[in-house]
């Protein structure tokens, strides 16, 4: 698919590839993922973003499994529980007008009803606050620290230190965890 803005230069460098959206729905097949888009409030998070072909489909599958309640407030709830990073900015700028689209089409589809000025006014800020430039492979705890995710940074700053400690040899007595 290289026809939409891309090159490649961008899948050399930095292994740009699109995810289909058929693919992306595909998603909703992994338990773990199912309970994470019937909750609007549990937090999703791509670490490479891209265009958002994941979250975007995240947000249109959070706010189906949550038509009984869907109101204005609920798909904003809906958005502010998905983050994206990726190292390129033309990608996250991409990103951030494809989540505001998807927003805003879901929302009309669904409801029949478009967002208030005040809501779209939101919906920019939280696009503009939870998809960020960054290095999230080098630099994963930096990346959820910019992203007010603080308590994510600190158990990926735990688990880096404990990957740096030495090995004690196993004792036997020992109750080993992973």
């Amino acid at each position: 698919m290289m026809g939409q803005g891309w090159n490649r230069d961008n899948v050399r460098n930095f292994a740009e590839v699109f995810t289909p959206a058929s693919i992306a729905f595909e998603m909703e097949l992994l338990p773990e993922m199912r309970d994470a888009l019937q909750d609007v409030d549990t937090p999703i998070c791509d670490p490479c973003v891209g265009q958002g072909q994941f979250t975007a489909t995240a947000l249109v599958l959070k706010m189906f499994y949550n038509l009984d309640k869907l109101d204005g407030r609920t798909a904003l709830r809906a958005l502010w529980h998905l983050y994206g990073v990726d190292i390129q900015q033309e990608s996250i700028d991409e990103c951030r007008t494809h989540m505001f689209a998807t927003l805003c089409a879901a929302y009309e589809f669904f409801t029949g009803n478009k967002l208030t000025a005040m809501e779209i006014m939101y919906a920019r800020a939280i696009v503009e606050h939870n998809f960020i430039q960054g290095d999230s492979l080098n630099d994963w705890a930096n990346c959820l620290d910019r992203l007010d995710l603080h308590y994510l940074a600190e158990k990926v700053r735990a688990n880096h230190a404990a990957e740096k400690k030495p090995k004690r040899k196993r004792d036997d007595r020992q109750l080993t965890l992973f």
